[in-house]
């Protein structure tokens, strides 16, 4: 899958860390829940062993219902740890499901962060 922005070559930590929206149709929700927890089973599993933080999450209305808006907090050793998770076969499927079911309602956004 190609990224929308490449991450930054380094950062203070060393590590990569972003934080991913998936803006998601109504009515798609099902489709993007089951295919990110897919990927997140896979990440979160030794065989990803660069990834150290995959956490997947919903947005909510300000009466606490779940919103169509997906978000990820994704943590990794190093740039190398991300390509590998961007290849693994989690993500791949991911990325056709969202093709396959026109899943996106605009485009997915990705920004990096670090410690402070």
């Amino acid at each position: 899958m190609s990224v929308v922005n490449p991450p930054p070559k380094t950062t203070p930590s060393g590590k990569i860390m972003a934080i991913v929206k998936i803006p998601v149709k109504e009515g798609k929700e099902a489709i993007a829940t089951e295919a990110l927890k897919l990927v997140q089973k896979r990440a979160n599993s030794e065989e990803e062993p660069g990834t150290l933080t995959y956490r997947l999450m919903r947005q909510l209305d300000s009466q606490g219902n779940l919103r169509p808006v997906f978000f990820l907090f994704e943590e990794y050793t190093d740039n190398a740890a991300f390509e590998e998770h961007l290849a693994s076969p989690g993500v791949q499927c991911f990325a056709k499901a969202l093709k396959e079911h026109d899943v996106l309602d605009g485009q997915l956004s990705i920004d990096y962060v670090d410690d402070i």
